[in-house]
């Protein structure tokens, strides 16, 4: 090899390094431009992040705020029930005293009207000028009072304490008679206060049913895929004693009352229901008991997504036989018995179980 050829060959090397040096330097500019890029991707997710935290924070606060006046409430509410209770007690035991306090009186009055009747018959009808101290003496008195003693050795022997003892009778009927209107005036005014607690039970009572019922024609349309379905209360004017009737209209079908629906839905009407009480007064905890036995497969799924949407709220355990229902708890309970007579519970964590 000659010495040109050598030199021809160090500067095609020299050449194939260039080029390859300015590739990797254009590899190198585009990897620290994709670094830029994701950095400020990773800081716009950073204040994202941030603000999604801040929003939680604040979020949590006035749910915790909701919960704090949802049991405020709750707890007026027991203490109104608790009252209401009471009144009604207390009504009833001062309307028991009351008639006792009543048919006292009548004996009293009987027994008032049996001595004034001995009194006529003993001394005449003018026995009771002898109570009055300033009664006018008639002026041949001397004459008339010996008479009267003379009348009085002919009579037979006579109850001396008669008027005595009329007065004493009197005088307690006096004291039952105020005693009387006492209770009288207790039993209008507690009578008041139960009008007043029965106005607000009504007034809250009809608020509370009007939520349900708008929930339960929103979730009725919603199970059902359409539809209508309407609860309302037989006697308007009296909510508090009234029957409540259920209508229902699954799509394709007229406008009837819940006995003439067929079992799915039936069990899919009370399950609108139910879930519609349980969205306007939520409870700590629901116990469903083969709630989704009628139900067909699609329906079952139905069920199944509303308790999902549900449970992010309330717990609830389920008693099922339905594959479907089972799919989506987080925990199932069971019972087998792999030994002849013996029970034994079971539990499987889906979640951890899938994980």
């Amino acid at each position: 090899m000659g010495k040109a050829e050598y030199l021809k060959d160090q500067d095609l090397i020299q050449l194939n390094l260039t080029k390859e040096t300015e590739k990797r330097q254009n590899e190198l500019a585009q990897i620290e431009a994709e670094i830029s890029r994701l950095q400020a991707e990773k800081t716009t997710l950073q204040q994202t992040i941030e603000v999604s935290e801040a929003k939680k924070t604040d979020l949590e606060k006035e749910l915790e705020t909701v919960k704090e006046k949802w049991q405020a409430h709750l707890n007026e509410s027991a203490e109104q029930e608790e009252k209401l209770r009471n009144i009604r007690r207390l009504s009833g035991t001062r309307t028991a005293e009351l008639h006792r306090l009543e048919l006292q009186t009548n004996r009293l009055r009987a027994e008032q009207e049996k001595i004034e009747a001995h009194l006529v018959e003993v001394y005449g009808e003018t026995w009771q000028t002898g109570v009055y101290p300033d009664y006018p003496l008639p002026d041949n008195a001397k004459k008339e009072i010996e008479q009267l003693k003379r009348r009085l050795k002919e009579m037979e022997p006579v109850n001396l304490q008669a008027i005595e003892d009329y007065e004493k009778q009197k005088e307690r009927e006096s004291f039952l008679s105020k005693q009387y209107d006492d209770l009288v005036s207790a039993k209008a005014s507690l009578e008041k206060v139960i009008m007043e607690i029965e106005k607000t039970i009504k007034k809250r009572f009809v608020e509370t049913f009007e939520e349900i019922r708008k929930e339960f024609i929103t979730l009725f349309e919603q199970l059902f895929s359409g539809g209508k379905a309407d609860i309302k209360l037989l006697d308007e004017d009296n909510p508090l004693e009234s029957g409540i009737e259920i209508l229902a209209q699954p799509p394709g079908k007229r406008l009837q009352t819940l006995s003439l629906l067929s079992g799915g839905e039936r069990a899919m009407t009370a399950i609108s229901l139910l879930f519609a009480i349980l969205k306007v007064k939520p409870a700590p905890f629901c116990l469903l008991d083969e709630i989704d036995a009628t139900l067909d497969d699609a329906n079952v799924k139905r069920f199944s997504d509303l308790l999902q949407m549900f449970s992010n709220e309330l717990q609830f355990i389920v008693i099922t036989h339905r594959r479907g229902t089972m799919e989506m708890v987080g925990t199932l309970y069971g019972v087998t018995m792999e030994e002849k007579g013996v029970s034994k519970l079971i539990s499987l964590d889906l979640k951890k179980a899938v994980s």
